[in-house]
Order: C-alpha cells, then structure tokens, then sequence
C-alpha cells in the first residue's frame, strides 16, 4: 500500500506552534481601546491641518476650522441635483431612453387599466355568482 498521509501531523504543529502566539496577539487587541468614529475624523482632520491641506472655501483655500462629522461628504439637496443632473445628460445623449422611459409605464398603465375596466361597479362576492 501507500505511505501513510503526513497532512494531520503538520497541521498539529502547526496548530501547537501558532496557538499561543494568535491567543496572545487576540488578548492585546482586546485589551486596547480603539478610537471611535469621531475620535478617527478628529485625528484625521488635525493631521491634514497640521500638513497644511485645506478645504475649499468660496474660492479661497482655508483651513477647516472642524472636521466634518456628518454621515455623508454632500447634503441631500446637493446630491439630488447632481442625480438628476446627470440623468438629463444621459436622456440628451441617448433619446431612445427618454422614450422608452415614458412609453413603457404609458404602455403598461393603458393594457392594465384596460384589463381592470369597470371592476370597481360590480359587488363581489357571493350574490355576482348566482
């Protein structure tokens, strides 16, 4: 027969090996307190202040006073017109999109009005069967 596999040797030792040096390194980082959030931007901001970066402020550079601390770079309104700024630019480079976008919810709006025509006059229920 065949030589018996070696496989279930190596990974105990290298199980026995590993282990107390994983265990030491988990217990560390458990032992360390992380920065929060906030505590990151802060460091963040006083670091590229302390680099000299700056923000962009009514078209002079100035140093950011606070981090920014919101939960998105842009406002809402602002995202908002961006979205629909660069959907009229797709609807201006490609027309077939701006009528398929109309036509088909038309389309499908007509076929199921038509389908559900008149629905709302009947009772339903037992008296419509006899």
């Amino acid at each position: 027969g065949l030589a018996p596999d070696a496989s279930g040797g190596l990974a105990e030792a290298f199980v026995a090996r590993l282990t107390p040096g994983i265990e030491g390194l988990v217990e560390l980082a458990l032992a360390t307190k992380a920065q929060t959030a906030v505590e990151m931007l802060q460091a963040a901001h006083r670091q590229a202040v302390a680099h000299g970066r700056s923000e962009k402020k009514e078209n002079n550079l100035v140093a950011s006073e606070h981090p920014r601390l919101r939960s998105y770079a842009a406002p809402f309104d602002a995202q908002l017109r961006m979205l629909f700024w660069r959907k009229a630019c797709m609807l201006a480079r490609d027309p077939v999109l701006l009528v398929l976008q109309v036509a088909m919810p038309l389309v499908f709006g007509v076929f199921l009005g038509l389908v559900f025509q008149g629905i709302g006059n009947q009772e339903f229920g037992i008296p419509t069967l006899q």
